[in-house]
């Protein structure tokens, strides 16, 4: 799976708030207040982002999981919602944003866990997200063997 993050620190009751004006719901029909699993589904795009409060951080992810460079292609707002989420939530905690990506060209320098943001010192920036993402929020051009095919 591509695209997981984590933000620390951890405070539950923050993390419920970003998530409910995130328009995320609870997973397995828990209350919201008391859940740990929340997700919000992007159905123009048949995904959904996951949200989910640990001890030590608020994790997001994304489903179908991204397991190719292609897959990016087409979830521009799934990846909107994902990187907002972990933007405003480690804005209201002071938190640290890290990307832990297996996706080949996402993977820097050999590096699979890279901090993309520490608020409020350096707040995210999407150039410093992931390839994949960066071609679909910048439209920058896919290389002509990398490029999405229409589906037969």
């Amino acid at each position: 799976m591509c695209c997981r993050m984590t933000i620390e620190p951890c405070i539950p009751d923050v993390a419920r708030m970003v998530l409910r004006v995130g328009q995320f719901e609870a997973r397995d029909g828990i209350d919201p207040e008391e859940a740990y699993g929340y997700q919000r589904l992007i159905l123009d795009e048949g995904a959904a982002v996951h949200a989910t409060i640990t001890d030590k951080h608020l994790e997001l992810s994304i489903s179908p999981a991204i397991s190719s460079d292609l897959q990016h292609h087409g979830k521009r707002r799934t990846a909107g919602v994902y990187f907002e989420i972990a933007a405003r939530y480690a804005e209201k905690v002071n938190g640290i944003i890290t990307q832990h990506s297996n996706v080949g060209s996402c993977i820097t320098d050999g590096v699979r866990m890279r901090p993309l943001a520490s608020y409020p010192e350096v707040p995210l920036q999407f150039d410093q997200v992931c390839i994949g993402f960066r071609r679909e929020f910048m439209t920058l051009p896919w290389e002509e063997e990398d490029a999405p095919q229409p589906m037969e």
